[in-house]
Order: C-alpha cells, then sequence, then structure tokens
C-alpha cells in the first residue's frame, strides 16, 4: 500500500491561519486506501484503555500501555461509536481478549484471535484496515494567537466558521 498523502482538506483557501504538520495514528483501508477512523485521545484499545492512557515509545507509533497492571504491548485500535463497540467473531468483547496475542481469555472458547464480521463505512471489512502513522495539516494556534496583537484579531480574523467569530455579527436580544 502506498504511503498516506498527508491530509489537506482542513487547509484555509484564504491563506490567513497558519498550520503545522503533525503525526497521528489513522485507521486506513488497505483496499480504497482512505482513512476511515481519525484515531484520537479518547479512542478504545484492545486491553480497554483508551489511547490517551498509552505512550508513544518510538518513531514507529509503537503507544504502549501506562497502566503499569496492563500488559498491552502497543495500541490496538477497537471501533467505537457511543455505547457502541466493536466485538469479535466468537461474541465476546474486545476486553475478553488478551492484549498481547489478541485470542479470546474465556476458557470455553476456541478464537485464537480477535476478529471481527464489521464491514466499514467504505464497504470493506474490519479485516481489511491497517492502523498506521498519517501525517496530518492542522491550526497551530500558538502560532496564530503569537501573531494577533489582541484577542480580536484572533477571533474575528476568519476561518472556517466565519459567522459565529464575527462579534459583530451578532444581535442580542432581537429576533
Amino acid at each position: 500500500m502506498a504511503p498516506m498523502p498527508s491530509q489537506n482538506q482542513n487547509e484555509d483557501p484564504s491563506g490567513n491561519l497558519p498550520y503545522k504538520q503533525v503525526e497521528a495514528l489513522a485507521w486506513v483501508c488497505q483496499e480504497c486506501e482512505q482513512e476511515c477512523v481519525q484515531i484520537r485521545s479518547e479512542s478504545r484499545c484492545i486491553c480497554g484503555h483508551r489511547l490517551k492512557e498509552h505512550h508513544r515509545e518510538d518513531e514507529t507509533g509503537s503507544h504502549r500501555c501506562k497502566n503499569s497492571k496492563c500488559s498491552c504491548p502497543s495500541f490496538f485500535l477497537i471501533v467505537a461509536e457511543g455505547s457502541w463497540i466493536l466485538r469479535c467473531r466468537c461474541k465476546h468483547r474486545h476486553t475478553d481478549h488478551e492484549p498481547t496475542t489478541h485470542s479470546c481469555k474465556k476458557p470455553s472458547c476456541q478464537c485464537d484471535k480477535f476478529d471481527s464480521p464489521w464491514v466499514c463505512n467504505c464497504d470493506h471489512a474490519w479485516a481489511n484496515h491497517k492502523q498506521m502513522m498519517v501525517k496530518r495539516q492542522v491550526v497551530d494556534m500558538s502560532a496564530l494567537v503569537g501573531q494577533a496583537s489582541s484577542i480580536d484579531q484572533v477571533t474575528i480574523q476568519g476561518g472556517a466558521a466565519v459567522e459565529i467569530n464575527r462579534w459583530d455579527l451578532i444581535n442580542r436580544g432581537q429576533e
């Protein structure tokens, strides 16, 4: 699979906002090469802890769990949305699987590796996805605040939602 291009869809067309490039984890489809899930600090791992409870150890993107009682060697995304969370084909939860081998911990279960029948919004199977490091363009807030001489310049300067950042457009108490 070709390396993912940097994500430029969030760039400011007016060129007013300063951007910086950061490395981030993403869940990418190996068939359509689409970034299906942006892995955020609240994303869940197979060990039951969130990404923010893992520590990035090296440039390969390995994120070891910070919890001293956890044997998780690296963050492994489990797709979740609200109260819904991905389950294995064996019908057991991700936390019922060993974080190191991903095999099911239930004594009567024959499952040797976490695998889900779930199909992503890109219409490809869960197994066709891979967690990887991508480069992403994000607004550099420290540079934005640093270049402004007052807070009004930061809020009025523009961006994606000019209508909510322009104080002069707000009519309070009027219908």
